[in-house]
């Protein structure tokens, strides 16, 4: 298995979660990080006028993955976060030796052995949710709806009420 932390772009954030997420990364962690130190702050003059200016956000995006899956990853990262521009980031790769899901205490070197079911597997049954846009696996949904012959899979029942109020509003987000 193989750890990733990308620091990228508040801007760029959006697209590449989006991105991840449509090619099947198995979970992503997001965190606003303030970068100190050789190479983060070399364009930054440390005047006390332009003090805070060295404490700029960025975004850490982190996420474990199997071996196979590395290259996939890395390149959504950086066709998302690639602008050419100095302050585009950085992409570190790990090793991961184990991981213990902690609810089952199941152990194991890839994460498929430890969620039930391979990568790939997920890919196929992820969809978005019309309503709120999150990504949702079908085989987990909480709720479902039938309309004009598509099937519509919700993160939770308020969004699947909210669609059967008024589908044809969400209908342009279906199989997206």
């Amino acid at each position: 298995m193989k750890e990733i932390k990308a620091y990228i772009r508040t801007a760029c954030l959006e697209e590449t979660v989006k991105a991840l997420e449509e090619k099947g990364a198995p979970g992503i962690t997001v965190v606003t990080v303030h970068p100190v130190g050789y190479g983060f702050n070399a364009r930054f003059s440390l005047s006390p006028e332009e003090v805070t200016r060295r404490f700029y956000d960025i975004v850490k995006i982190e996420l474990v993955c199997d071996k196979e899956d590395l290259d996939t990853f890395v390149n959504t990262i950086l066709d998302c976060s690639h602008t050419g521009d100095s302050g585009d980031g950085l992409i570190f790769v790990s090793d991961v030796k184990e991981v213990v899901k902690i609810r089952n205490r199941q152990r194991g070197n890839k994460i498929s052995e430890v969620s039930g079911q391979s990568l790939s597997s997920q890919r196929r049954k992820m969809t978005k949710d019309p309503v709120c846009g999150m990504q949702v696996e079908e085989s987990k949904a909480a709720a479902k709806s039938e309309y004009e012959g598509k099937t519509y899979y919700f993160c939770c029942i308020a969004c699947k009420e909210k669609f059967d109020k008024s589908p044809k509003m969400y209908e342009v987000y279906g199989d997206k």
